[in-house]
């Protein structure tokens, strides 16, 4: 009996060793996988309020709106909500949306029912159900229930999930042009349920399967060693949301204790990184060219490397925009139009250009220009911007010695010296994303040895502290797209000490008297309530200038009316003659075909991601 108990003993302590080794390697993977980390605790960990406020510049909100494992108040909603994702707050089925919480958020721009009771049954009051309908398709009311007699709201939906073996194999380029068949024996399970196959099996055929899909089914289970095995063809971002990953090997090793230490290392770690900003309303409306931008790229390239390459004007002081689409669109704080050169304009509002000049930059210069809207339906505008240089980062500006190339597995990781850095005698020139020596080796880290708010790197887009990125959020400034993960991380120099950050509210009164501000002050806000207010009288003039409407003409203004929206004239053109039209591709290698819906059927799926779209003018689906 002593000896059965001494053995049982050993192999007591002997999992305890094993959970603890476990527990190391993978608080180790978790610290050089900081995106996947931050992206699993932000999306599945259940967070309390104090660790989200304590940790808030290193979570994704965009991903904890879709995180069902925390307190999900109106307090806390409200406290965060200019960072929160409402599209996700619809689909979290962890946010209680009762009758009184859909009464104060039902206004919000982002908010959409079919979103909201996707497989998710909401029950309504009829005196709520009158002030909402307008934003509720009828494809989604069902009817009265047995529930106190209220407004049933619901659409059911169902994932399907075809777990067939060949619904995972993938074949590459090559092997299709070579005609590659599959080995006999594979060939008879391609029909076979994957989670019942062997994982020796499809190990045996690994460059055929897509691993990342594998692992997201619910009934994969795998031991360590095997998961291991496949360092070669996974990385862990790419298991953000694979449950059976997160549980195996994250959650069920950290405990909370372990979570906020990882928590507070890329604290520390981040608190001098700076956040990528781009600009996703490229200019495709973009007209006429800029007046320092040359047709030739080469020239450029000569003009980058002088001491002082910016011009004293432009030689061009407008830049039009909606020219070709005739589409209405906002004056944003910001713009960036792509230019047929490799130089981009990026063009700045008088209240950001004020920001701006408070915060540490390079060298940079900000040139008057007259920004134009033009729209046919919305007629002309034009405001006083800046076209904003800024210079690209040069060799003095960096700690090239701390720059880092980086090989990433599962389990392995390796890194490089930075020999492959190509700079044109003072400006860095490139940051090439593959290592020209070693295949796999990405661009991972440049390190300044400056204290910049902004950087500007060509080839990139620019890059900015959290202390101005909070004053971007305070102010709202619009047209930001800010990523705040990236395969590449830009960090200022750490040793020098950052003063206090000190919130910049900008008052337009606060900026020195001048045309421009007097010329801004009175046109700031014309578009914008054009834009608000337009629609319904402006269908109204479309019909009124026609006599003899039909039964449908009056349908479709009515509804035009009824839901703030400006239908397109192609798609009305088809509801009244739908013979006469037959629906092409755009393009040879398209073969989608659509089934356009009848009026009633259209489904309202709000603005999400489509900012260069006036408010006014909903997003919406009109064919399948």
């Amino acid at each position: 009996m002593k000896h059965l108990l001494f053995s049982l003993g050993l192999l007591f302590m002997g999992a305890l060793v094993s959970q603890a080794q476990t527990k190391e390697e993978i608080k180790k993977i978790m610290l050089q996988n900081e995106d996947f980390f931050l992206n699993v605790v932000a999306t599945h960990y259940p967070l309390s309020h104090q660790q989200i406020e304590t940790y808030r510049n290193q979570i994704d909100f965009v991903k904890l709106s879709k995180n069902p494992n925390i307190a999900w108040s109106d307090e806390f909603m409200e406290q965060y909500k200019a960072d929160l994702s409402m599209h996700n707050l619809l689909g979290n089925r962890g946010v209680n949306w009762d009758e009184e919480r859909i009464k104060k958020y039902y206004q919000d721009e982002s908010f959409e029912f079919r979103t909201l009771v996707k497989s998710n049954k909401i029950y309504l009051s009829e005196e709520s159900f009158e002030k909402m309908k307008h934003k509720i398709g009828d494809h989604l009311l069902q009817h009265k229930s047995d529930k106190e007699g209220k407004v049933l709201v619901y659409f059911e939906w169902k994932r399907k999930v075809n777990k067939s073996l060949e619904k995972f194999v993938n074949l590459t380029y090559a092997q299709r042009q070579q005609q590659y068949t599959h080995p006999p024996e594979f060939q008879k399970l391609m029909q076979d349920d994957i989670t019942t196959i062997d994982f020796e099996v499809l190990y045996e055929q690994r460059d055929l399967i897509s691993w990342s899909s594998y692992l997201e089914l619910e009934d994969v289970n795998l031991d360590w060693e095997n998961f291991k095995l496949l360092d070669g063809y996974l990385k862990w971002i790419l298991l953000t949301d694979c449950k059976y990953v997160i549980d195996q090997y994250v959650f069920s090793n950290l405990d909370n204790t372990d979570i906020n230490s990882l928590l507070d290392i890329f604290k520390e770690k981040d608190s001098n990184r700076l956040y990528e900003v781009t600009n996703h309303i490229l200019g495709e409306g973009y007209s006429t060219d800029v007046g320092f931008i040359n047709e030739r790229e080469d020239d450029f390239w000569k003009q980058n490397q002088l001491d002082d390459y910016f011009p004293a004007e432009l030689a061009n002081d407008q830049i039009e925009i909606n020219v070709e689409y005739n589409t209405p669109e906002e004056f944003y704080d910001y713009h960036e139009f792509d230019a047929w050169t490799k130089v981009p304009v990026k063009v700045v509002s008088i209240k950001l250009k004020y920001i701006l000049e408070n915060f540490s930059l390079p060298e940079h210069r900000f040139y008057p220009i007259q920004l134009r809207m033009n729209s046919k339906d919305w007629g002309k505008d034009s405001r006083d911007y800046y076209v904003f240089i800024c210079d690209t980062l040069i060799l003095d500006h960096l700690e090239v010695d701390k720059a880092i190339y980086r090989k990433d597995g599962l389990v392995s990781h390796d890194t490089i010296p930075t020999e492959g850095f190509r700079f044109n005698d003072r400006r860095l020139e490139i940051l090439p994303n593959e290592y020209p020596k070693y295949k796999g080796y990405k661009y991972s880290e440049l390190h300044l040895d400056h204290q910049f708010d902004l950087c500007n790197i060509r080839h990139a887009d620019l890059w900015v502290s959290q202390r101005l990125l909070d004053c971007i959020k305070e102010n709202g400034i619009k047209g930001f797209n800010i990523r705040q993960s990236s395969s590449m991380s830009v960090y200022n120099n750490s040793k020098e000490s950052v003063a206090d950050y000190i919130p910049i509210a900008v008052d337009l009164d606060t900026i020195p008297e001048t045309v421009l501000k007097s010329n801004y002050n009175s046109i700031k806000d014309s578009i914008d309530k054009l834009i608000k207010n337009a629609p319904k009288d402006y269908v109204k003039m479309i019909y009124d200038n026609r006599n003899n409407l039909t039964e449908l003409d009056k349908k479709i203004m009515n509804f035009e009316i009824e839901n703030d929206i400006v239908l397109p004239t192609f798609y009305k053109d088809i509801l009244k003659n739908p013979e006469a039209y037959e629906l092409r591709p755009k393009y040879k290698s398209d073969f989608q075909s659509f089934s356009l819906f009848k009026l009633e059927e259209i489904q309202f799926s709000g603005n999400d991601g489509w900012d260069a779209y006036p408010r006014a003018i909903k997003s919406i689906a009109i064919a399948g």
